[in-house]
């Protein structure tokens, strides 16, 4: 099975290393930890591996979002729609059955493969959003950082748990930030797949590293979930050598880890630019 890991790793294609990484330094008395903002989609982790791999390698612990079945790590990689419709990722016995209408609209405008078309119902929207993000870019960058931990011999920890994520989406259903989630199938089907569109420019201001992610859009969920992690996070940190890869839209902002470090009494220092 390492293996199968290291295969894979060596597998992926290369890319320029990021000038401007959302890498950011965590640091109490002499005890460093490493946090790296990543791009779910679109970002390879030949782009940052000059920044990632030896602070991975001296830690004795990182925590990601959630730790991957790598079992389904090559399914994800090859057939992004099996490995959605044989997850748990979604509640399929939500919702009502699609119409054929609606069946057909999918399979012509996002490309649905059968295997996922038969799971889906009327609540599926996330489902199909899901699919559109995860085909196009291959393997994503999350999965890579696990994949390299694994190759390092890392210990892996998940910041998620099930309980967690169900409360997130119960507060982002409820929020501010409601209409975003408002689910119609029908809607979505007469829509063009826009994944396409979409992952190129969230691309470009990720490898541009200039903005501040998630600052714009404080939504409840995040910030929940946020405050969840932050209780893990700040024992370990302030033990020193923790590597934590997490989506750059949790870091900013005034519930942002960044914020909330400090607030702990951390030094936090985006590097190799400290003006951030």
């Amino acid at each position: 099975m390492r293996g199968l890991f290291l295969l894979l790793f060596l597998s992926l294609p290369a890319f320029a290393t990021l000038e401007n990484p959302y890498l950011f330094e965590v640091r109490k008395g002499s005890r460093v930890s490493w946090m790296l903002g990543t791009q779910h989609v679109g970002i390879n982790l030949s782009e940052v591996i000059d920044y990632v791999e030896p602070r991975m390698r001296s830690s004795r612990v990182t925590f990601l979002e959630f730790v991957p079945d790598m079992d389904r790590l090559k399914i994800w990689a090859t057939d992004p729609a099996r490995a959605l419709a044989t997850s748990d990722q979604f509640d399929w016995s939500k919702g009502s059955a699609l119409s054929e209408e609606t069946k057909e609209l999918l399979k012509r405008n996002f490309e649905i493969p059968d295997v996922l078309l038969e799971k889906l119902t009327s609540e599926s929207c996330r489902a199909v959003a899901t699919f559109d993000m995860n085909r196009y870019p291959g393997l994503s960058l999350d999965y890579q950082m696990s994949l390299l931990a694994r190759v390092l011999g890392v210990e892996q920890k998940a910041l998620d748990t099930t309980e967690l994520r169900a409360l997130a989406e119960e507060a982002d259903l409820a929020g501010r930030f409601k209409t975003i989630w408002n689910c119609n199938m029908d809607f979505m089907a007469q829509q063009k797949s826009s994944a396409k569109d979409l992952i190129p420019r969230l691309v470009a201001k990720y490898r541009a590293g200039t903005g501040r992610p998630g600052e714009d859009l404080p939504m409840e969920g995040v910030a929940l979930r946020n405050l969840a992690w932050l209780e893990v996070l700040a024992p370990e940190m302030e033990k020193g050598g923790v590597f934590v890869g997490v989506g750059v839209g949790h870091f900013h902002g005034p519930n942002g880890l960044i914020k909330l470090l400090r607030a702990r009494g951390f030094n936090v220092t985006r590097f190799p630019h400290p003006e951030d």
